[in-house]
Formats: C-alpha cells, sequence, structure tokens
C-alpha cells in the first residue's frame, strides 16, 4: 500500500500536474495557504481513515467493516458537501438529493448483510476471536469511515484552487488536478507514517527487495496508476455536474459504482462460488439498489440543471 500510494498520490500527481499546469505552485499561493492548510488537513484525515481502516476490519470482519465505512462514508462525504449549498438547490432537488443517498446508504448495507452471511457460511477459529474485539472492531470502523470522509470534504473545500487555476488560463476542466495536490499530500503523509511504523515492527519492509519484489513492484504501481485515475476522472466529472452537485450526487454516484464493479468483479474472481443462495439473493437486493440511488440521483442533476 504505501508504495501503490506513493506512486498514486505524490509521483503521478507531480509529473502530471508539470505538464499539464506548470503554474500550479502559483495557483494555490494565490489561493491562500490558510485554504491550502484546511484541505490539507482534511487529506490528512482521510489518510488516518484509510490507516484505521485495516484495524477496524481485521476486528471486525471484511463485510460487515466495509458496510458500515463505506455507509458512513458514503451518508457524510456526500451530505456535507450538499449542505454547504444548501439555499442554491431547489426544494424538489433536495428532497430527491436526500431521498438519493439513503437509497445508496441502504443498498451498501444490505451489500454488507449478504458479505455477512457469505461469510456465516465459512465459520473459522479466526471468526472466534474476532468476535471478541467486536465492540473494538465497531470503534475503529465508525473512526475509519468519518475519517475517511475527508478525502471529498477536501476536495469540495479545494474549490477555490480550481477557480484560481481557471483564472489562470486552464481549463475548467483540468483546474481540477491542482486541487488533488494538498490532499493527496496530507493523505500520504498519514499512510506513510502509519505504514512505516507497522512495517519497521514486523519486518515486513525486507520485501522490498526480497524474492518477488519485482512481482509486487510491478502490481502496486499499476494499482498506484489506477487509483490516480480513477480520482482523476472522478474530480473532472463533478465539473459536469457543477459546483452545487459535484461533490455530493457525484460523490455517492461515484461510491454506488465502484461498490456495484468490486461485486462484478467478485463474481468474476470467483469470490461468491460458494455463497448460498440466501447471500446471492441478499447480494441481488443491495446491487439493485445502488442502481435505484443512481438513477435517482441522476434524476436530482437534471432537475437542478434544468432549474
Amino acid at each position: 500500500m504505501i508504495l501503490a500510494m506513493g506512486i498514486a498520490t505524490v509521483l503521478l500527481p507531480i509529473i502530471v500536474i508539470h505538464f499539464v499546469f506548470p503554474g500550479w505552485l502559483s495557483a494555490l499561493s494565490q489561493t491562500g495557504w490558510n485554504n491550502v492548510a484546511i484541505v490539507a488537513a482534511l487529506g490528512l484525515a482521510w489518510g488516518l481513515g484509510s490507516a484505521t481502516y485495516g484495524f477496524g476490519i481485521a476486528w471486525l470482519g471484511l463485510s460487515l467493516g466495509f458496510a458500515i465505512i463505506m455507509g458512513i462514508i458514503t451518508a457524510v462525504g456526500s451530505t456535507m458537501p450538499l449542505l454547504r449549498r444548501w439555499g442554491s438547490i431547489p426544494w424538489n432537488a433536495k428532497l430527491i438529493i436526500l431521498s438519493g443517498i439513503a437509497i445508496c446508504v441502504l443498498g451498501v448495507g444490505i451489500c454488507g448483510k449478504a458479505g455477512v452471511l457469505r461469510d456465516r457460511a465459512d465459520v473459522t477459529a479466526s471468526a472466534v476471536k474476532r468476535e471478541s474485539k467486536f465492540l473494538g472492531g465497531l470503534v475503529l470502523c465508525v473512526l475509519s469511515g468519518l475519517l475517511s470522509a475527508g478525502f471529498n470534504l477536501a476536495f469540495d473545500y479545494s474549490e477555490p484552487i480550481g477557480i484560481q487555476a481557471a483564472q489562470m488560463g486552464i481549463s475548467p476542466l483540468f483546474a481540477t488536478l491542482p486541487r488533488w495536490l494538498p490532499i493527496f499530500w496530507g493523505g500520504y503523509a498519514a499512510i506513510f507514517v502509519s505504514m512505516a511504523v507497522k512495517m519497521v515492527k514486523d519486518g515486513t519492509y525486507q520485501r522490498f527487495w526480497g524474492p518477488g519484489a519485482s512481482h509486487d513492484f510491478a502490481l502496486a504501481s499499476g494499482m498506484g496508476i489506477l487509483h490516480f485515475v480513477i480520482v482523476t476522472v472522478y474530480g473532472m466529472a463533478t465539473v459536469y455536474l457543477g459546483e452545487r452537485l459535484g461533490t455530493s450526487v457525484g460523490y455517492a454516484i461515484f461510491v454506488s459504482f465502484a461498490i456495484l464493479l468490486a461485486n462484478a468483479l467478485g463474481f468474476v474472481t470467483g469470490e461468491w462460488r460458494s455463497a448460498p443462495r440466501s447471500a446471492i439473493k441478499t447480494l441481488y437486493a443491495g446491487l439493485g439498489i445502488l442502481t435505484l440511488a443512481i438513477v435517482v440521483l441522476s434524476a436530482a442533476s437534471t432537475l437542478v440543471h434544468g432549474g
């Protein structure tokens, strides 16, 4: 993770921004370093959320932990930007947006329930050990969800950076690129420190040059590139949705599609092959609800643009 995220949040952004917008540092400076510091602090919160994610999942279980974390991320990460622009959104659109976010959270929860049903079909001794850490895992997952929502909140607060970049001549579409830089810096600082401490403690840092290191490096590089591309495309998509909906409706749709794709890949890789029918039916219901959420949120966006 430390290598993949280093590529995604440090190496690639600096290379791309150098060619696309050489004046990015001036844009940050003219926006005001106080604003940059707030964005970086929210990015740091996201990084801390990523660090606590692994511990929460380990103690609570993957399916339930993932559902709790993603549900909180969706609810908080989508609702807070909406509240910041509450007065500029028509009432009929507000009701539909809130309904769409609620449907999205419900879909995430049902998908998590499907995972729990699947996991119960294969109870192991480790599951019994995990049960004794349920409360601690629950607290960590809730904390991880709240902190990880800082990712989208940081991008929302970084809007002045994009405005300044556009005023300096860059296309509004590419003006989203410098907005990610302080978010990435803050997030990777937390990820790097937490992962480095853990690697030193466990002695796993030696794997960077041990047998199979080149294979792992290639995989990590691929993950980092994919992460950077996905995040960058999301940022650009918010431009098309507009400043009122980009980081609220757009983020809920972004999370919904991510979960839909993750479960689709799960089927392809055989993750659900041995799952009981009850788990699969529950998963289908959750995915259907997520699809409904996307439709509802898309309808809300047309209301806002139409009004």
